[in-house]
């Protein structure tokens, strides 16, 4: 059996796919390959990827997937542009003809996210169309091939409003069925300090605009347990995906509910996945990194420390007053990388057991609210 990724995106798929010697790649595949007990030889995870050249190729550096990729038609829907016609073609192109099934892998949301008026009407339209299209140049549909997002990742020229809108989009896509898409990897605990940005190379600058291996290599761990979890119909007896029941840790702890429980204070429950209770946390995590609630005069209100309670609990404390009413509870909101200023961003993450990061939808949790239900951003 083969079954086949396709990688998609800008400049960063690009990274993803061929740093340090193709890792990316090699760890992705190889990590759905052990989840599904495949043996690499009779029973293969291959991937379609090919760098942009002659208007053709599955990813293009320094482009933007709207305008670029898709584009406005004279109806008032999307067509492809000439990047996404060049997409079109070499899907058919590295296509197997054996392959039993293809998931595509989105890591494609940088250029879009500078844009602070995107919407997410136009970016899911847009998105619509172009699986639409893709899935039938891959001779398939909806439900045969999935698609996976990589979370709109922390991008250093980008937007808040870009970021969010993407990040939005993605989950409401997740969230209806008949589209058939994941959040495959939450990626907001990434260095991104490839680029040499203070002009000197001996030292490191973290939070550009483009990922490390060491980077590629958490999206693909994180992105492998998704698309394995997909194809659990495909898992071998004794698998992790086998005896997990087709449903292994892949989307990590959501915030559930925020509830006040002092003037500066807030205590989280946490829905949990398959991947145990909450870590216990990193020296950034405790410093409560990433946290903030808006929704009052001086928001947002940051957070000064956290501190778990519980497999499921944990406390988050501000550095000011919250809002009595009608505060909205955030982790990585915008540009989100979790670290200050020129530092690591890895290993600051809130963590279950399983190394999959926490997360609020991209809309933040309600203060005060009632716990909300798995809606369809946590598909099992």
């Amino acid at each position: 059996m083969e079954l086949q990724i396709l990688i998609r995106g800008q400049s960063n798929a690009i990274l993803f796919a061929e740093g340090n010697e193709w890792a990316g790649i090699s760890r992705l595949t190889a990590e759905v390959q052990r989840l599904l007990g495949f043996d690499g030889v009779s029973d293969t995870v291959s991937v379609l990827y090919a760098q942009g050249a002659e208007q053709r190729g599955t990813a293009h550096g320094g482009t933007a997937f709207l305008g670029e990729w898709m584009q406005p038609s004279a109806g008032g829907g999307w067509q492809p542009a000439s990047l996404g016609a060049g997409l079109l073609r070499s899907a058919g192109e590295l296509d197997s003809p054996t392959a039993t099934a293809t998931a595509v892998l989105w890591l494609h949301s940088e250029y879009d996210s500078r844009r602070a008026d995107l919407t997410v009407g136009e970016w899911t339209a847009a998105v619509r169309q172009d699986a639409a299209l893709l899935r039938s140049a891959l001779g398939g549909d909806a439900a045969s091939i999935p698609y996976h997002f990589v979370s709109a990742h922390p991008y250093a020229d980008g937007t808040p409003e870009g970021h969010q809108a993407i990040r939005m989009g993605m989950e409401t896509l997740a969230a209806d069925r008949a589209f058939h898409a994941r959040v495959a990897a939450r990626a907001l605990d990434i260095d991104a300090s490839l680029d040499d940005r203070d002009g000197d190379w001996r030292t490191i600058d973290y939070g550009g605009a483009h990922i490390t291996p060491g980077d590629a290599l958490l999206i693909a761990d994180r992105a492998a347990r998704t698309i394995a979890e997909d194809w659990s119909v495909y898992a071998r007896p004794g698998s992790p995906v086998f005896l997990a029941g087709g449903d292994i840790a892949d989307v990590g702890p959501r915030v559930a509910s925020a509830q006040r429980i002092g003037p500066d204070t807030l205590r989280l429950e946490v829905a949990q996945d398959a991947g145990g209770g909450l870590a216990p946390l990193g020296a950034g995590a405790a410093f409560g990194i990433g946290w903030e609630v808006s929704g009052s005069a001086n928001s947002p209100v940051v957070a000064r420390s956290a501190v778990v309670q519980g497999p499921s609990t944990m406390d988050v404390f501000f550095a000011g007053p919250l809002p009595e009413a009608g505060g909205v509870l955030h982790y990585g909101w915008g540009y989100g990388r979790l670290a200050n200023g020129n530092a690591p961003g890895r290993g600051n993450a809130v963590t279950d057991e399983a190394g999959l990061p926490i997360w609020t939808p991209a809309e933040g949790v309600l203060v005060g609210a009632a716990p909300r239900p798995n809606d369809g951003l946590w598909q099992e």
